[in-house]
């Protein structure tokens, strides 16, 4: 059971909800939070948030992206078969 989150962190919640994948997505899921992408963000909205602030942010957004979890899921790795090369004829003159 995870702990509650403290109600006066709520706006953090609040801004990381808004920031989430904002930093973009590969195949593999969603980009971590950058700090350009939180720079972008308050140039954009206004709200200016201190260095304390965005290190909690870039933690909270961890979170979201992971769904808390310690470990990366592994990609099940499958054997890759390779077709032989092409060989050329080589007609003898005799």
């Amino acid at each position: 059971e995870p702990p509650e989150f403290p109600e006066e962190m709520g706006y953090l919640f609040g801004f990381a909800q808004e920031l989430v994948g904002r930093s973009g997505a590969t195949q593999f899921g969603l980009l971590p939070l950058s700090y350009s992408t939180v720079r972008d963000w308050q140039e954009m909205t206004g709200w200016t948030v201190s260095p304390r602030e965005v290190d909690a942010l870039l933690r909270l957004d961890s979170v979201m992206r992971d769904g808390g979890r310690k470990e990366k899921p592994k990609l099940e790795e499958k054997p890759v078969e390779i077709a032989p090369w092409p060989t050329k004829k080589v007609e003898s003159d005799g």
